[in-house]
């Protein structure tokens, strides 16, 4: 029978199980996304190490540092990325689309989106930790919607300040105050009184 993994040199194979066995991957965000694991993963590594303008420079060493796949493997992928319109050649460089941003925002300015949207702060270190710890469980754009949903709803039923939970707070993974159900229809509506 022949294995997944019989292509790879044996020294290579290990790591490639390893980086798949054990990289936190989203499989919600990965799968809205329509990309196979390992096409998530390299995409991942793209949108990391792309300069400030989503340039991004094929290297051969930091791609097996980091995920394990050979220059090859990595090629067919960047190949399957360009063909989903994630990536374009751009002479030399990849370049990261439009589409993938749109798609999967990158995951600090998120954070900072959510910051602000929130009212009541805490510690900023502390609530980046829990956010991190919190893409575990669910994507970056859920939880901006629900940040968004979370702030319209407080908003709108002007909840004193105190009784808001912090940003800290809100993205402790432990609690999942994300995950409370917000009801749209909280407020009474009016009932015209009449004979019976």
């Amino acid at each position: 029978m022949i294995g997944m993994f019989d292509h790879i040199k044996p020294k290579a194979a290990n790591k490639y199980i390893g980086v798949t066995g054990t990289s936190v991957i989203n499989h919600r965000s990965r799968m809205k996304l329509g990309l196979s694991c390992d096409q998530y993963v390299m995409m991942q590594f793209i949108d990391q190490n792309a300069d400030k303008k989503d340039h991004y420079q094929i290297k051969e060493e930091p791609i097996w540092r980091d995920t394990g796949f050979t220059f090859e493997e990595a090629v067919i992928l960047i190949q399957k990325l360009c063909f989903k319109k994630y990536i374009t050649l751009l002479g030399s460089e990849y370049q990261i689309t439009k589409l993938w941003r749109v798609m999967n925002p990158k995951q600090d300015d998120i954070f900072e989106n959510i910051w602000v949207l929130l009212k009541r702060k805490g510690n900023k270190k502390k609530a980046l930790d829990n956010y991190k710890k919190a893409l575990e469980n669910i994507s970056a754009t859920e939880l901006l919607d629900k940040a968004k949903k979370y702030a319209q709803h407080h908003q709108e039923e002007e909840t004193p300040f105190r009784f808001l939970h912090n940003v800290e707070n809100w993205l402790n993974p432990q609690v999942e105050i994300y995950n409370e159900i917000i009801h749209e229809d909280t407020k009474p509506t009016n009932i015209t009184r009449g004979k019976l």
